[in-house]
Order: C-alpha cells, then sequence, then structure tokens
C-alpha cells in the first residue's frame, strides 16, 4: 500500500491507540511500573521536546531524566535525535490511552508551567540585545509548538482551573517581546483576551492592566485606532490606580502613537513627553528611547525635520547602548524619512536598507513591511517608477499576511500613486480606493482630502 493508503486504514485516535498497542504492547509490559508511568506522560507533548521538558514534566532531575529518554530510545519506544525527542503518533496514542485522568491532568500542568518559562527565558534573553536577541527568538521559534500547546491547555481550562488562570495571565506577562514580533495581530489578540481574563480571575490588576496596553498596540496594529484608544485609557487608569509608573509610561506613550496616526501630532507630542518624563524617572533606558523616537515621529509629522534628527540620534545612542535592535531599526527608518523630507533621497535609501535589514534579521514582519513601503517612497522620489511598485507590492503582501491594515492602506495609497504617475489610472483606483475608506473607517483628517484626489483620477479616467 502506499503511505496514504495506510495511514487511511489508522483510521481515528482509538484505532491508531490498537494499533499502537499491538506494536508496542510487549516493550510497554517489560517496562518497570515507574518507566511505564513516564512513558504515559510523554503523550503531553503534541510534537519535538528535549530532556528539560520531559524532566518537567516527570518532575525528575537531569540524570534520571537522561536515563529514562535512554532506555526509552534503545527500546525504540521514543525517537531521539540531536537532543531532541519525539514519539511516532501511533505511539502517543497507545500513550494517551494509558493516561489516567489524574495523571493527564497533572502532566499538562507541568507542561504549561515549564513552557511559560520557556517562552520568559526567550523574552529575557531578546531584552539584553545585541547576539541575544537572536538567541532569544530562536529559543521561541524552537519552541513555539510546545508554548502555543501549554497557552491552549492554560486558554481551555481557566474558567476550571486557578492554576490554569494564573498560566493564561503568565503567558502574555513572559513573552511580552517576541510575542510583539512573532504573532500576527489576531492571534496576539486571543492570547491577550485569555490572558486579562485570567488577570481578572487570579485579581492580579498589575498584569490586567498590562494585557490591555498590549491589546491596544494589537487592535492599534489592525488599524483599529479608536478602539485601540479606548484600550489605552483603560490601561492608563488601572496603572494610575495600582501605582505602576511602568506601565503608565507605556500607556502614555501608546496614546501618543494612536493620536499621531490620526495626524493629532500636537496632542501626541504632550502624551511622548509625559512618557519620556516617566521612563527617566524610573530609569527604563528602553523606555526613553522609544518615547525619544516617537517624538522624532511626531515632529517630523508637524515638519519640524531638524528637530525630529535629533530626537532620532538621541535614541540611537540609547538603542545601541542597551543592544535594541528593534530601536535601531526604527530609528533608521526615521532617519531615513527625515533625509527624503530634507531632499536627500539617496541617503534615505541607505538608511531604509538598514532598517529593512535588521528587521529581516530578527524577523519583524512589520517592520519589514514599513520599511520596503519607505524604500518605495525614496525611489519614487528618485523618478525610479517601477522600482517603487515592486516594493510597494512587496509590502502589500506582507501588510495582508499579517493583517496589518493601517500598512495596507499606506502602501495601497502609495501604490495607486505610482501607476497614477504613469498614467495607468485605471490600475491606481482600486487600491486608492481602499485606502480612503480605510481613512473614512478612522475618521481621518487627510480622509476628505484623499478621497477628492481619487475622485478627480476617476473624472480623468471617465474624461469628465
Amino acid at each position: 500500500m502506499t503511505v496514504e493508503t495506510y495511514e487511511k486504514r489508522l483510521g481515528g485516535e482509538k484505532e491508531r491507540a490498537a494499533i499502537g498497542g499491538k506494536v508496542l504492547g510487549v516493550s510497554f509490559s517489560l517496562l518497570t511500573d515507574a518507566f511505564r508511568e513516564r512513558y504515559r506522560h510523554l503523550a503531553v507533548f503534541a510534537g519535538d521536546f528535549d530532556a528539560p521538558a520531559a524532566g518537567a514534566v516527570w518532575g525528575l532531575g537531569e540524570d534520571e531524566t537522561d536515563e529514562t529518554l535512554g532506555a526509552f530510545v534503545r527500546g525504540s519506544l521514543i525517537e531521539g535525535t540531536d537532543g531532541r525527542y519525539k514519539l511516532h503518533d501511533l505511539s502517543r496514542a497507545f500513550a494517551a490511552s494509558r493516561l489516567a485522568e489524574e495523571e493527564k491532568t497533572r502532566g499538562e500542568v507541568r507542561h504549561a508551567e515549564h513552557y511559560c518559562g520557556v517562552l520568559r527565558e526567550a523574552d529575557r534573553l531578546y531584552e539584553k540585545g545585541n547576539e541575544h536577541v537572536l538567541a532569544g527568538l530562536a529559543l521561541f521559534d524552537r519552541e513555539r509548538h510546545q508554548i502555543a500547546a501549554g497557552q491552549a491547555w492554560a486558554t481551555e481550562q481557566l474558567q476550571l482551573r486557578e492554576e490554569a488562570a494564573r498560566l493564561a495571565s503568565d503567558y502574555q506577562t513572559a513573552g511580552v517581546q517576541v510575542l510583539g514580533l512573532r504573532q500576527p495581530p489576531r492571534q496576539l489578540i486571543n492570547w491577550l483576551e485569555a490572558g486579562r481574563e485570567g488577570a481578572r480571575r487570579t485579581q492580579d490588576r498589575e498584569a490586567e492592566g498590562r494585557h490591555l496596553g498590549n491589546l491596544g498596540i494589537a487592535y492599534a496594529k489592525l488599524g483599529e485606532t479608536r478602539r485601540a484608544i479606548e484600550i489605552y485609557h483603560q490601561a492608563l487608569a488601572i496603572a494610575r490606580e495600582i501605582g505602576d509608573r511602568r506601565s503608565e509610561g507605556n500607556a502614555l506613550g501608546c496614546l501618543g502613537l494612536a493620536y499621531g496616526d490620526l495626524g493629532k501630532f500636537r496632542r501626541a507630542i504632550e502624551y511622548h513627553e509625559q512618557y519620556l518624563a516617566i521612563s527617566r524617572e524610573i530609569g527604563s533606558q528602553r523606555g526613553e528611547g522609544n518615547a525619544l523616537g516617537n517624538l522624532g515621529n511626531a515632529h517630523r509629522g508637524l515638519g519640524e525635520t531638524r528637530r525630529a534628527i535629533e530626537y532620532y540620534e538621541q535614541q540611537l545612542i540609547i538603542a545601541r547602548e542597551i543592544g535594541d535592535r528593534r530601536g535601531e531599526a526604527s530609528v533608521f527608518g526615521g532617519l531615513g524619512l527625515a533625509c527624503a523630507d530634507l531632499g536627500e533621497i539617496r541617503r534615505a535609501v541607505e538608511y531604509h536598507e538598514q532598517h529593512l535589514a535588521i528587521d529581516r534579521e530578527i524577523g519583524d514582519r512589520l517592520g519589514e513591511g514599513v520599511a520596503l513601503g519607505n524604500l518605495g517612497l525614496a525611489y519614487a522620489d528618485l523618478g525610479e517608477t517601477r522600482c517603487a511598485i515592486e516594493h510597494y507590492e512587496q509590502q502589500l503582501a506582507i501588510t495582508r499576511e499579517i493583517g496589518d491594515r493601517r500598512g495596507e492602506g499606506i502602501a495601497s495609497w502609495n501604490l495607486g500613486e505610482a501607476y497614477e504617475k504613469l498614467g495607468e489610472l485605471a490600475r491606481a483606483v482600486e487600491p486608492m480606493q481602499f485606502c480612503v475608506d480605510f481613512l473614512q473607517e478612522l475618521n481621518h483628517p487627510d480622509a476628505e482630502k484623499h478621497a477628492a484626489e481619487l475622485e478627480a483620477i476617476r473624472a480623468r479616467l471617465e474624461g469628465r
């Protein structure tokens, strides 16, 4: 039979367990009672795992864990390569069928706790900066499937078990940086909603406020700026209620970004200056750097380009001092736009290329899209319209992949303008209409102006 036909014959989980029992029953019967229990517990791993994870689920030390895994590999009960272990699907079904409900729950709790710790370690490495950034992201990527399984269990059980509610919240607290980079907004929102519910059930106001702040960021990435502002205000209220200055500063900075997205740069500056003051007060260099960059963006929005560059240069010093690669990439993006505003287009391209390189290095898809769009703008300024279109189309592909509606709106308008410049008016209309619709949803001050420009293009197209 072909592999496909054989798999169909295996049928569902019960049939697979029965087949697994026939294949593995003799080997399993030869194990000691302690080894049988450990083997059954391996059913909690839906994918490959390492020795520390097995030891955590078993509650064993390193030596005893290694001895047990070695015995299982020698007996062909599990597969083992390069420090990673895995049960064949049949073996997992067989082990799960012999796992009592109490054993299963105990194993799932230990599994979820262990991988929450792994996520926390990945985030800790990322925040150390420099070469540790990639090490943290690599750790997350390697264990991503198991981390997701642990969080899913916590979410499913949070209404029933206190430890699950705690873990649902802890998963979000543990992985703020890497989850923000690695998860698309919709998935991040689902995790954050579970985290917020977990924090509420355990009456952890600090965690609830922080989850709300990150929830606002996720909605802002989707372009739902008004909703994000409402959530930021809720996060700000909790931070002030409990005296959490770090979260208060973060909420103020996020409010500044949201008002900047709406074109209200003076109001944005007020929030960013408060964020900067709090970051300096509590000694948060990362927060200080972010606030400086945000102030640069707001002043550039007001046309105060030289002042914006001063803020970017201050941010760059801090980003390099603490090894904040994402912050460094952001600086290059801001400097590139500022140089373009000053007519220094070739220099702008260099900065945007540096921005793009870092974002690709660390796997920041949102940042990669922004850098591609900025490169498109620079090439458009150089008169290289076809090259600009290539970059806009790459940006559009990324924004649609990750659900970045704001970025999609910006890329769509720029793409439409490029086609207009080439005289291809029919191809310009559709992407520009998407942007107008998006801006109108936000009640953005540019919505009316863009709508008038689009109407003028339609009139030319129809010969009016």
